[in-house]
């Protein structure tokens, strides 16, 4: 969550919304805790070693109790960055241990308020900013493990906004137990990826957890997500405690729709979805309360209409909206239609050309391209020329994933993070980068995903991105063959050739595994290897063969013909490759075979 957070502040900070040394952090702890610790404590030497224990155990195992300020140094220099940090906890002896450790470390920005956090109130002097009067309140708010702790925590809830700036972030982390079924009509969550909590699970841990009168009850997240606007939310599991689940959750002031920027910013970007023209209304409100009737003659964004009915109903906006970039257009993520993908996209790179397409679409300025995601790699392509906006759509909410990750890469990393996670699919310190780089820059939904798959970058037991997604079954089936048939060495060779005559000459001997006819028979004509492996649709595969019954004259009654369709797969995929190797060098210039022969590109 620390690492979110900084990476929150360090991109406005960036982009000018906040100043290096000038924000303030407010750290609610909860109270409940040390109350049931006090109670069975009587010795005083024994209580302040039990303290002791709690804090060296709490960093590493549960709760890092009162070490966020002292862990945010890991991110940011807290006693430069910030200030002013106030650590604000209800027990007088634990903000007594607080201060010590405060004075050891030789922070004078940081004081401890033994006080009720409904009841904290910043200090005339940190409160406002001499330089914007009328932005008062904290940069930052965080909550570690303490939601959970607090009995009435709809009023600790309720008066965090008044103590936020409305630029300014709250990060909160928490143990938790639902079930999707209560998510499931809500579009402002950010994503439900990994929500769930099977009902074994929320019986558990709910009972585990009572015991020490921490509730796990879904509504505090809930709640939390009502007040504010969602910027990234995540669902995880701690393995080395059990399984245990706990959330992530980075928020903002909910209303952005207050202030005249705000409005505006939701009919501008409505306008950049539809390509229609921004008109700035006299009365906004009235227009937003007017959209619904008007749908039906005006064209509008999907992402427009829910946040209409939203404010409607007093509901946070779709988290889209509070995104730092909003090229993400919102989506619902429990649809069927984008289910049915079960969290894995089918491309890892483009197989089409961007060369030709630049050939013959002739990309201008004022032109407004839409596009097949994909792999997002031909998208990212056609913005060398500059066109006016480019629409990236496509069924798999997965590959707009990939998508953003390059996006997020390209602004915020440097060439050598870039060369490592893309040109060589690996990089063992994605998660990382993940954290405190990328995740400024991707949107709720695409950050969960690369949070659960970082292990495709980082494992050491895989070959990376390019043998992942729904291709991977073809690429790996194509490198088993060669190591069967002893053709690793022949690949190599062709990877390398210089010269299309090289090419030539070694490609009969890899042509007659590729080409044979049973393996094309039983595995590559069928319906399941052209979507799952290929990624080629029933009725794309369908106009393979139309198109070569109707070159032979064949009857259509014979379509249902195992051996008849699978021969016309298996001449679609001669008239493929045959001529891949007779008219481009694989090594220096068809940089596709390259990278499902080799796994990874060529710095040529």
């Amino acid at each position: 969550m620390l690492g979110l957070v900084a990476a929150q502040l360090k991109f406005k900070t960036e982009n000018k919304e906040l100043k290096a040394g000038k924000a303030v952090w407010v750290d609610v702890r909860s109270f409940l805790f040390h109350t049931v610790i006090w109670d069975v404590a009587d010795n005083v030497d024994w209580r302040r070693d039990w303290v002791s224990t709690i804090e060296s155990q709490c960093w590493s195992a549960l709760t890092r109790y009162r070490y966020n300020i002292e862990a945010m140094s890991a991110f940011l220099p807290v006693n430069e960055f910030f200030s002013h940090v106030y650590l604000v906890d209800l027990s007088p002896s634990l903000c007594q241990v607080a201060r010590e450790r405060f004075e050891r470390l030789g922070w004078k920005n940081v004081s401890v308020v033994c006080q009720d956090a409904r009841s904290f109130r910043l200090p005339e002097a940190d409160s406002v900013d001499p330089r914007m009067k009328s932005t008062p309140g904290a940069d930052l708010i965080t909550m570690s493990y303490s939601l959970s702790m607090i009995p009435d925590y709809y009023s600790v809830v309720d008066s965090l906004p008044a103590l936020l700036k409305p630029s300014g972030v709250l990060g909160v982390c928490d143990f938790y137990v639902q079930s999707i079924v209560d998510v499931s009509s809500r579009n402002y969550t950010g994503g439900a990826f990994n929500r769930h909590v099977n009902w074994l699970g929320r019986v558990f841990w709910r009972a585990w957890f009572d015991v020490d009168r921490v509730s796990l009850e879904a509504a505090r997240r809930d709640y939390l997500e009502y007040r504010f606007g969602t910027v990234v939310s995540a669902s995880e599991r701690n393995y080395l405690l059990g399984g245990i689940p706990y959330y992530i959750f980075v928020g903002c002031q909910k209303d952005i729709t207050s202030s005249q920027s705000g409005r505006e910013a939701i009919e501008k970007l409505d306008a950049s979805f539809t390509e229609s023209p921004y008109l700035a209304p006299a009365n906004h409100r009235q227009e937003m309360d007017k959209a619904i009737e008007l749908s039906a003659q005006e064209v509008r964004s999907k992402a427009y209409e829910s946040a209409v009915i939203n404010l409607g109903s007093n509901l946070p906006l779709p988290s889209s909206f509070y995104q730092n970039h909003h090229y993400r257009i919102f989506y619902n993520d429990l649809l069927p239609k984008h289910t049915q993908f079960k969290n894995e996209y089918i491309y890892a790179f483009n197989w089409e050309d961007p060369r030709v397409d630049h050939r013959l679409l002739n990309i201008q300025r004022d032109d407004v391209i839409l596009a097949i995601t994909s792999a997002g790699d031909n998208i990212l392509d056609y913005l060398q020329k500059s066109p006016r906006r480019v629409h990236a759509v496509d069924l798999n909410p997965n590959q707009n994933h990939l998508l953003e990750l390059k996006v997020a890469s390209f602004i915020a990393l440097g060439h050598r993070d870039v060369w490592k996670i893309f040109g060589e699919g690996k990089h063992s310190d994605f998660r990382q980068l993940l954290i405190s780089r990328l995740s400024p820059h991707l949107s709720s939904q695409a950050f969960q995903y690369w949070l659960e798959h970082a292990h495709i970058f980082t494992s050491s037991y895989s070959r990376g991105l390019y043998e992942t997604g729904g291709s991977r079954h073809a690429i790996k089936m194509v490198r088993y063959l060669f190591k069967v048939f002893g053709l690793e060495g022949q690949v190599q060779k062709l990877c390398e050739a210089q010269t299309l005559a090289e090419q030539r000459e070694i490609w009969p001997r890899i042509r007659s595994v590729l080409m044979s006819k049973p393996l094309h028979w039983a595995v590559v004509g069928t319906e399941w290897f052209a979507w799952k492996a290929a990624g080629v649709p029933r009725n794309q595969r369908n106009m393979i063969i139309d198109d070569f019954f109707k070159r032979n004259g064949l009857n259509q009654d014979m379509k249902q013909a195992k051996d008849i369709s699978g021969q016309s797969i298996w001449e679609y995929v001669v008239d493929t490759l045959d001529p891949v190797v007779k008219d481009t060098l694989i090594s220096n210039d068809n940089y596709f075979y390259f990278l499902c022969l080799q796994g990874q590109f060529s710095r040529r």
